[in-house]
């Protein structure tokens, strides 16, 4: 397959029944969503998304019948063993909030489902159509089947989607950390401001010295540690589709500082 460090390859086989002709841009928007859906689905797991591969192996002959293998590097243990169950749920996953018509949670999540609605939309047209999945699972084939009346609502309400960030500024405000763990990517840095909410939310920074100041001991507190000071910020505070997303710190009053008492 052109290298040899490709230890798990997940066979998928994707078949479009039709007994009518298909518009190449339409089929070539089911193989590329396809792809997006594979690849968005790794980048979950890895956030390059750089270590897998979607070929397709073979086009069959008969209905329109494609075979992809679907190539993932042993970079992370849990994505290696399980890769075609992780697919395999997450393109049922992502469907089935189309058809009940489900709000994205994030953008990444709102390309996810655009990206199945794009991939079934070749059978939207037409009444008869119908397409399958199998993803191979531990030896044992496992189908996801679309028929044509759901790809059409599923069609239209995918158009209807969209998610807009806005983001509102504050000064002066307390914050204290609630986590910090550089080392956790997936709990991420979270924090409270009570004038906002009592709910820690995720926290970015404008720069690495805002950073720096924040995350290390204070020097008029040198025997405190600085996950239970009380900062006095600038921030952004940045909501996605209504939703609460995360602060953006873009100053530190440093000599603002207090102990938590």
């Amino acid at each position: 397959m052109g290298k040899n460090n490709q230890t798990d390859k997940t066979k998928v086989v994707l078949t479009i029944h039709s007994d009518d002709k298909q518009e190449l841009s339409l089929f070539t928007q089911t193989l590329n969503s396809f792809g997006d859906i594979f690849y968005g689905t790794i980048k979950e797991f890895d956030g390059k998304g750089n270590n897998t591969t979607v070929y397709i192996q073979e086009i069959k002959k008969g209905s329109f019948v494609i075979d992809f293998l679907c190539a993932v590097q042993p970079i992370i243990p849990t994505l290696l063993a399980n890769s075609g169950e992780i697919l395999f749920n997450k393109i049922k996953d992502l469907w089935e909030k189309l058809l009940n018509e489900k709000q994205p949670e994030t953008t990444h999540e709102l390309k996810m489902m655009k990206d199945t609605a794009d991939m079934v939309e070749i059978i939207a047209n037409n009444p008869n159509d119908n397409m399958t999945i199998n993803i191979n699972i531990n030896g044992n084939n496992n189908a996801i089947s679309f028929n044509n009346v759901d790809a059409s609502k599923v069609v239209k309400f995918a158009k209807s989607l969209k998610m807009e960030q806005e983001t509102t500024t504050y000064k002066k405000l307390f914050m204290q950390w609630e986590q910090k763990n550089f080392n956790d990517k997936k709990s991420g840095n979270k924090a409270t401001i009570p004038h906002i909410s009592s709910k820690p939310l995720n926290v970015s920074f404008e720069n690495k010295d805002i950073e720096k100041e924040m995350t290390t001991t204070h020097p008029k507190f040198p025997n405190v540690e600085w996950q239970n000071l009380w900062y006095v910020v600038d921030i952004e505070y940045v909501t996605l589709g209504g939703k609460p997303k995360f602060y953006n710190i873009l100053k530190n009053y440093s000599e603002l500082t207090t102990i938590d008492e």
